[in-house]
């Protein structure tokens, strides 16, 4: 088992055992910002106005819209931190095998609206339309309460290199209780 893995398993653990008076009703989703990164010519460009939502039972659903400019290769590099640490990374190849990606990464890559096919042809529109991040309202829960862990942001950040360029996506996204 990766090391990473090991140190979200264990951030679960702790939830788990300290978040059993977590109530979604009371929470709050927060989004600081959801961009581009490293202001340039991206492949994949986040649409104004993109955003992810959360319901009162804590499910996650991804209100994002991509513009495509066209590619035939895609690996997707991902990290995920907190307090400035950081707790995933992952590389996943878009265009061969990605249904084999780890679990977060799906999640970024669905979060961000970002197609598992390729090639992928000029000025396409990729949108999330309201898709839910998560198939599992109880691994949705669990990671809205990772979220909220010591009240500080989560940042994502995403990195796209394919054959026409490059694209660059980050994120950071906090929960507070109302």
């Amino acid at each position: 088992m990766k090391t990473e893995n090991k140190i979200l398993l264990i951030f679960f653990f702790i939830l788990m055992i300290n978040g059993e008076d977590f109530d979604c009703k009371k929470a709050k989703l927060e989004i600081n910002y959801i961009r581009n990164c490293n202001n340039g010519n991206h492949i994949i460009t986040i649409i104004d106005n993109s955003t992810i939502k959360m319901d009162e039972k804590c499910e996650l659903y991804t209100e994002m819209c991509s513009y495509i400019i066209e590619y035939h290769t895609a690996v997707f590099d991902v990290s995920i931190s907190k307090d400035n640490i950081h707790h995933f990374e992952d590389k996943v190849d878009l265009c061969h095998k990605p249904k084999n990606a780890q679990d977060l990464s799906k999640v970024a890559i669905t979060a961000f609206s970002i197609p598992y096919v390729c090639p992928v042809a000029s000025n396409y529109t990729s949108c999330g339309g309201g898709k839910k991040i998560f198939s599992s309202n109880e691994i949705s829960k669990k990671v809205v309460e990772q979220l909220y862990a010591n009240n500080e942001p989560t940042k994502f950040f995403a990195e796209i290199n394919h054959d026409t360029g490059k694209s660059c996506m980050e994120a950071e996204l906090k929960i507070s209780m109302i």
